[in-house]
């Protein structure tokens, strides 16, 4: 089964307790998230391990569910990270990472693992590929811009 390993990078100008209140808590998705029209999850607040979520994504002309389970999670002082895999939808699994770099700056990692199940899905692995990949790096840099020094979207102490 042909499996493809993605990740994208960005740098934010925000305390890290801040970045991963955005981070882990899913709900916050569709505002940065491209073509995520709704996201729910089964607790409020961030992510503890065992939390599933309820994606509807928009993508390619369909519309995606996907449910997820969180399989493990670590946060601190200065930055945290979730695993997630997929329990009904495309075959795929992931994690979100925050460290504090050596500037204090926030440094945002995500992560997506897609395996090609089937013969459509096989068919049309190499187009997903760059499609994933141009979403996961348009995603890093929409996470980037909310907390931008004149965006509207987070509250900023």
């Amino acid at each position: 089964m042909p499996t493809v390993t993605l990740s994208a990078q960005a740098t934010v100008d925000a305390p890290a307790a801040e970045v991963w209140a955005v981070l882990a808590d899913c709900t916050h998705d569709p505002r940065w998230r491209g073509g995520v029209v709704e996201m729910r999850q089964s607790n409020r607040g961030t992510v503890v391990e065992g939390t599933i979520t309820y994606e509807t994504m928009r993508a390619m002309g369909s519309t995606l569910r996907t449910v997820t389970a969180v399989t493990a999670v670590t946060a601190s002082e200065t930055g945290g990270m979730f695993r997630w895999v997929a329990v009904e939808g495309l075959d795929v699994e992931g994690s979100r990472r925050l460290t504090t770099g050596p500037s204090g700056r926030s440094v945002v990692c995500l992560t997506l693992r897609y395996s090609a199940r089937g013969f459509g899905q096989r068919l049309l692995f190499p187009l997903m590929s760059r499609v994933l990949a141009r979403t996961l790096e348009r995603d890093a840099r929409r996470f980037q811009e909310l907390f931008a020094a004149d965006a509207p979207l987070v509250s900023r102490s």
